[in-house]
């Protein structure tokens, strides 16, 4: 089953009354929440990191340029990351790579049993919620908000301002590796690293047609009752 965990004060912003609102969020949103979230955000959201722990020298003929060259930074951007000649040399001790996809919208439900759900999520999380909806099929939605979804800060329909995405499920692992470990790891929206793994995500994305400033969007549709279906409100540990 799918569910949407949110506070009991914003169950009738979802559900109550003919229209309804779902708030979609970016990706750069989710990665600055870490600032405020603590470990309950991923600034890697969308991204991934290469590091290079400790001493890196990179020096002509040596063994660290041949590994700089090969940890495809860039994924194909630079045909050769570093050239050193001339008795020249690089230090990059601790630096660090970013690569992150496009800038990606994302409305996200959990996935899985509700009692183990609600432990984590009204329980064990450093951010608690205390209500939850049950959601309905995704592409059912993900087709309503396409037909008749309005962007309120846009004052625009959704087809105007997005296209539709993938849905799927996000899959947990590593997001960052050391350059003498292997190659940059390729960033996705469906992937979060392994601590997140307790969160059991299901994302639908929206694609942007242009960029603007907004990083956190309301969607109202019609007819909510039709996907959502109030499973408690007012929890208390």
């Amino acid at each position: 089953m799918l569910y949407k965990f949110l506070d009991t004060r914003d169950i009738e912003k979802v559900i109550g009354g003919g229209t309804g609102t779902l708030i979609v969020s970016s990706l750069e949103y989710f990665r600055e929440l870490e600032e405020t979230w603590g470990d309950i955000a991923d600034p890697l959201e969308g991204s991934t990191e290469l590091t290079v722990k400790g001493e890196f020298i990179v020096r002509e003929n040596s063994p660290e340029l041949s590994m700089i060259n090969n940890t495809n930074i860039g994924f194909g951007t630079f045909q050769q990351f570093a050239k050193v000649s001339g008795g020249g040399m690089i230090n990059m001790s601790g630096v660090r790579f970013i690569h992150k996809v496009t800038n990606l919208y994302i409305y996200s439900v959990a996935i899985g049993e509700i009692e183990a759900l609600k432990t984590e999520m009204c329980v064990n999380s450093k951010r608690v919620y205390d209500a939850c909806l049950r959601a309905g099929d995704l592409e059912q939605l993900r087709f309503h908000i396409f037909q008749t979804g309005r962007v309120r800060e846009l004052g625009c329909m959704v087809a105007d301002a997005f296209q539709p995405g993938l849905i799927q499920a996000v899959e947990y692992e590593p997001r960052s590796r050391d350059v003498r470990d292997g190659p940059a790891i390729e960033p996705s929206p469906f992937k979060k690293d392994d601590r997140f793994k307790c969160q059991s995500e299901v994302r639908l994305l929206l694609v942007p047609t242009s960029e603007h400033s907004e990083k956190r969007l309301t969607i109202e549709i019609a007819d909510p009752a039709k996907f959502f279906r109030e499973e408690f409100r007012d929890f208390r540990r």
